[in-house]
């Protein structure tokens, strides 16, 4: 039997399990059977983390494309101490800001936030991912294992950082 058990945002996943914290307001996650090894608490929340805030605007705005503006808070999804073998589908809530840019002939981009951990450096950049399906309401995207480190954070939970944003049409 599959069930799913939600407490504020956390949200507790059983293979092939499908939860929302709040419907239609609500980051919601969909996990295959095979992604996790176990039964794994895949935790969504939504933060406004400086550092954050930072590091996409200097990896999309500085050093990237530029033009585009980010949702006030990012997302976090969170998988405990195991990382996904599969992707992760996640449906994002577009907020009001972003749905404002939009009217004003902008387009909708996700960016996910990827840590590089290299021989003479380890930096986050935030990369465009595709994006799966729109609503005037909601996006989906697949995160991708290799969008989830466990060197973010001090815990060694694995984690994932998604950044809705407005920018030039393409």
């Amino acid at each position: 039997m599959k069930k799913c058990r939600m407490a504020a945002l956390a949200i507790l996943l059983l293979p092939a399990c499908q939860c929302s914290t709040n419907a239609n307001k609500a980051a919601t996650v969909a996990v295959d059977p095979g992604t996790f090894d176990s039964p794994t608490e895949v935790i969504i929340e939504s933060t406004q983390a400086k550092e954050t805030a930072e590091t996409f605007s200097v990896t999309v705005n500085t050093e990237g494309p530029g033009g585009f503006t980010r949702a006030k808070s990012e997302t976090v999804v969170a998988a405990d101490k195991t990382p996904p073998k599969k992707g992760i589908a996640l449906t994002l809530p577009i907020p009001a800001e972003i749905k404002t840019d939009l009217k004003a002939s902008k387009e909708l981009y996700v960016f996910v936030e990827y840590f590089y951990n290299g021989v003479h450096e380890t930096h986050d950049s935030f990369q465009a991912v595709p994006i799966q399906k729109q609503t005037s309401d909601s996006v989906l995207i697949t995160l991708e294992p290799s969008a989830f480190t466990n060197l973010r954070n001090k815990t060694g939970t694995y984690e994932a950082v998604v950044v809705l944003a407005s920018g030039p049409k393409k």
